[in-house]
């Protein structure tokens, strides 16, 4: 049964105006029956409604979470925002955005019309929405320059995909390869070859090998279909998914090639089926939880100081 404001004053032998000013720490009501409503509101296990208080134009204690949710690191970064959310007692909107700009713009005006106190969205490179601006508190993650209007993070991948590189070069490989699967991932594949050039290694022009965009279609069959015949053979693999990266292990192992000592091949998601490939995949890490640390940072300062200017973060996803 739901424990209403006029149930607690019932109890507590006032009007239910007098429960609702103490339950919000307004003046009117004195310390010590402030307290003694607060206990016996605990006690009946009172909930406020935080939908009713949306509609009073007070804080709806709610936050929105848009992500492309893929699987894997986004979905326990998105865990871990609405668990700490729910800890604060506040509801979490959790929405795949699936990387489209339709769904994006529906979703942060439905939820702007909702008056969600908080929101956080993975947006499109070079695609700040001004919908977020709306928000009381809102944090822009994505991957790039900073155009201010909002508190943004820079989740930069391309720190974790030099390192490799780096790594690769320091080891002797002078022949890299990319493997991706989908036109978004071309970003990546150019952070890759760019840091060879800089450490004076020029990759072939056909370095880049174009996959099927569904993953599911990404076999060692459709690598060598990819790969064709190319007058030469790499000696370091990029591939920009960790699914891609175990194909192309695969394929490997059929032409006979012994990893690393032949070929280094690294993926990138850090996801868990690293740990069951052999040898074990080197991966490009998420950085999950100083991604989650940095949002809830912005968002609770935000909320307690709305003056704040709008900040500028980098988060680095890192080579493991």
């Amino acid at each position: 049964m739901t424990v209403t404001m006029k149930d607690i004053a019932k109890r507590a032998n006032v009007v239910p105006m007098t429960v609702s000013l103490a339950l919000r720490d307004r003046v009117g009501v004195s310390e010590e029956k402030r307290e003694e409503i607060k206990r016996i509101a605990r006690q009946m296990g009172y909930k406020p409604s935080f939908f009713a208080h949306g509609l009073q134009g007070q804080r709806t204690h709610s936050i929105g979470i848009m992500w492309s949710l893929w699987g894997g690191p986004p979905m326990e970064m998105v865990r871990d925002l609405s668990l700490r959310a729910m800890h604060r007692n506040y509801v979490s909107y959790v929405v795949d955005s699936l990387s489209d700009p339709a769904i994006i713009s529906r979703t942060l005006d439905e939820l702007s019309r909702r008056r969600v106190d908080a929101m956080v969205a993975q947006c499109i490179p070079g695609q700040i929405p001004d919908a977020l601006k709306k928000f009381p508190a809102a944090v822009a993650v994505s991957e790039g320059p900073w155009k201010g209007g909002v508190d943004y993070i820079n989740y930069d991948r391309r720190v974790g995909i030099r390192e490799m590189a780096r790594h690769f070069v320091n080891a002797g490989r002078r022949r890299p390869m990319v493997l991706f699967s989908h036109h978004a991932n071309l970003s990546k594949a150019q952070a890759f070859l760019d840091e060879f050039r800089q450490l004076g290694v020029e990759p072939a022009s056909d370095a880049n090998v174009m996959l099927p965009d569904r993953q599911q279609d990404v076999t060692k069959d459709a690598i060598e279909h990819a790969v064709g015949r190319r007058e030469w053979f790499p000696d370091a693999i990029f591939a920009t998914t960790d699914r891609v990266a175990a194909a192309g292990m695969q394929w490997l192992k059929d032409k006979g090639k012994r990893i690393p000592r032949d070929v280094a091949i690294g993926g990138f998601n850090d996801d868990e089926l690293c740990l069951f490939v052999t040898p074990q995949l080197a991966s490009v890490q998420f950085n999950s939880k100083l991604l989650a640390d940095e949002i809830d940072r912005l968002i609770l300062t935000r909320l307690e100081d709305s003056t704040l200017p709008p900040r500028n973060v980098t988060v680095p996803m890192t080579f493991v």
